[in-house]
């Protein structure tokens, strides 16, 4: 009996096929496969593994073949070690697989962050902003994917947060209060400054630092000088939130 047959293309896949060469003959053949009887001699969908081809005539004479679909290798990919990086390091990351580069259809890299990039880019650069995992899929020109995965941690390290405790209006230097820019802080949660009998004077939420100050006003207003309060709620690239507070001296 003749036949040809192809493998599955990727390890896992049920994509492999049998075609059985009809024999010539003016008698009723009937074919199996397995045991199955099958009308169909086109067979596919077929994952790796041994069958068995059976061909009875209408006088119970038979001709078999055996045939083995074999599994496709694993597509190897590998984008290094877990990482434990301080603040603000860039690091290159690169992939390294057993295909070479033009076999590569498309890559999908989801960062730390949660950020996904799509395209045919071969390493990428990530910045330790915040603690996750870094995930890269790739496919090759058969549709055939792998997966690799690493852990990016940030390094504890005190982070130094600037909160003016002075502002003198008018001076060209300390003249508003507001959180400086620092790689260390994700997001100003809560930013509220009262005066000494408890009223909200300044308020601010979910910023980024730096995007915001106050400059002794309120409603348009100028504030007396004397000591105010501030209650500043900050989310650190840790993950980590902290609250600060303390006095503010307003001086005119």
């Amino acid at each position: 009996m003749d036949w040809k047959d192809s493998n599955p293309l990727c390890a896992g896949n049920d994509n492999g096929t049998i075609v059985i060469n009809e024999l010539s003959s003016n008698q009723e053949i009937t074919y199996f496969l397995n045991g199955v009887k099958t009308e169909i001699l086109t067979i596919e969908n077929l994952e790796s593994g041994n069958y068995n081809v059976t061909a009875i005539n209408e006088f119970g004479c038979e001709t078999d073949s055996g045939i083995i679909l074999e599994e496709a290798e694993a597509i190897s990919l590998d984008i290094g070690a877990d990482l434990n990086i301080t603040l603000g390091e860039e690091v290159l990351i690169n992939l390294i697989s057993d295909i070479p580069n033009d076999s590569i259809l498309s890559t999908v890299w989801t960062l730390p962050d949660g950020q996904v990039i799509n395209g045919r880019l071969f390493s990428v650069t990530v910045k330790g902003e915040s603690s996750g995992i870094l995930t890269l899929i790739i496919t090759d020109k058969n549709g055939c994917t792998a997966e690799s995965s690493i852990r990016i941690s940030i390094k504890e390290t005190e982070i130094e947060v600037e909160i003016p405790n002075v502002i003198l209006v008018g001076s060209s230097s300390n003249n508003l209060f507001t959180i400086a820019p620092n790689p260390g802080i994700l997001l100003v949660k809560e930013c509220f400054i009262y005066d000494r009998w408890g009223n909200k004077v300044y308020s601010v939420e979910n910023s980024q630092p730096g995007s915001f100050a106050w400059d002794g006003t309120f409603a348009g207003s100028e504030c007396q000088q004397g000591v105010y309060v501030y209650k500043v709620l900050l989310r650190l690239a840790s993950g980590e939130e902290k609250l600060f507070a303390g006095d503010l001296t307003l001086l005119r």
